[in-house]
């Protein structure tokens, strides 16, 4: 948040400090020189927090050029505030969005490739689960992303699409797996997740693959 400044004064506020009136029509300066706070053309921002103090500091003469920095300093910390406690509901809830109410699922069955194949270098392989819709919540636009690179030189697919799956049914995932050119274990995670990425299930493990890529 950038917090508003101006220059000192020696009465009306500067032109550029929060707050400031943009004035028109009936909103003309009053016998004191600063502008008619109650006129129709007064500041936007009357309404606000900032607005409120703003116009309170023009009405007590405080907005001298020792004033500006406290009353700045003062302005910062309470929109700090407001926005760390009053933010929208919907920041507030995105934490806590999943799992949505009734949803869950059970598997990550292994159809192919269970842990510990033994598997050649430079392979393209499909990795296949199996995975139950054992909630209530009907499974549309989910996708299964890795949740970090490939352990051991293999390469995987980032995010794969899964089909859409009713309460009760079960689906399968699949990814294709190229395997490294050195031996070695290679291993990565995926999560179910929705099109924006956020995982629908954040305290489950999810799915694996862990193979072994022999010598030549």
């Amino acid at each position: 948040m950038t917090a508003p400044s101006g220059g000192p004064g020696t009465g009306a506020p500067p032109s550029g400090a929060a707050g400031g009136d943009s004035s028109s029509g009936d909103g003309g300066p009053d016998t004191d020189g600063r502008p008619d706070s109650s006129g129709e053309g007064g500041s936007s921002d009357s309404g606000s927090l900032v607005g409120r103090l703003n116009h309170w500091v023009k009405e007590h003469q405080l907005l001298s050029g020792a004033a500006v920095p406290i009353m700045v300093a003062v302005v910062g910390i309470l929109v700090w505030i407001g926005n760390l406690f009053g933010g929208s509901a919907g920041e507030n809830a995105e934490p806590n969005r999943y799992p949505l109410p009734g949803d869950n699922s059970e598997g990550g069955i292994d159809i192919t490739l269970p842990d510990g194949s033994e598997v050649r270098p430079d392979e393209v392989l499909t990795k296949i689960w199996e995975i139950h819709n054992t909630g209530t919540v009907f499974w549309k636009d989910r996708y299964m992303s890795r949740m970090e690179e490939d352990a051991g030189g293999c390469l995987s697919e980032a995010r794969v699409r899964i089909p859409d799956t009713a309460p009760g049914q079960s689906v399968q995932a699949s990814v294709k797996i190229t395997t490294s050119s050195s031996p070695g274990e290679c291993y990565a995670r995926w999560k179910m997740t929705d099109a924006d990425g956020s995982p629908v299930f954040p305290t489950k493990e999810g799915i694996w693959y862990k193979i072994e890529v022999l010598t030549q």
